[in-house]
């Protein structure tokens, strides 16, 4: 088995930021959605040169029986990641974007089947897997790269 090679481009911690649930009682049938908005990436360099960027994810579930919301639940995570100096930043921004949301999804579904399975549900929320690359709006990406230009 060859040796690994540890990627430049580091995940250095995350936190729940925003968490809010609600439900109501008595609910039989309920359809659920999901809604994923688009990552939202604040990036520097430090003074070192290093680039350090925070990218925050959220996610929206909403539940209905008929044309009652029974379930609310909206949670935010944020990352923060680092690259070296020699990294440009065009490429910072494409790894913390798909690298980076797909690092934090996991653990975004992880906290929402936890809380939600100690919260009585059951079934628990499950966040299906996510293709990335494919749920990021190209218009997303670029604004993104605009915003972070100016």
């Amino acid at each position: 088995m060859p040796e690994p090679v540890n990627a430049e481009f580091r995940f250095l911690a995350h936190r729940i930021s925003d968490f809010s649930f609600t439900l109501h009682e008595g609910i039989k049938n309920m359809s659920v959605s999901l809604d994923l908005d688009d990552p939202e990436l604040e990036y520097r360099r430090a003074d070192n040169g290093c680039l350090l960027g925070l990218l925050s994810l959220s996610v929206k579930v909403r539940g209905r029986s008929g044309r009652k919301i029974a379930l609310k639940l909206d949670a935010t995570i944020k990352g923060r990641f680092e690259a070296p100096e020699n990294m440009e930043d065009k490429t910072f921004e494409d790894f913390c974007m798909i690298s980076g949301a797909a690092t934090l999804i996991p653990l975004l579904r992880a906290t929402i089947i936890s809380f939600t399975s100690q919260a009585g549900m059951n079934p628990p929320i499950r966040i299906p897997l996510i293709n990335v690359p494919q749920s990021l709006s190209k218009t997303a990406l670029s604004e993104k790269r605009e915003k972070n230009r100016e």
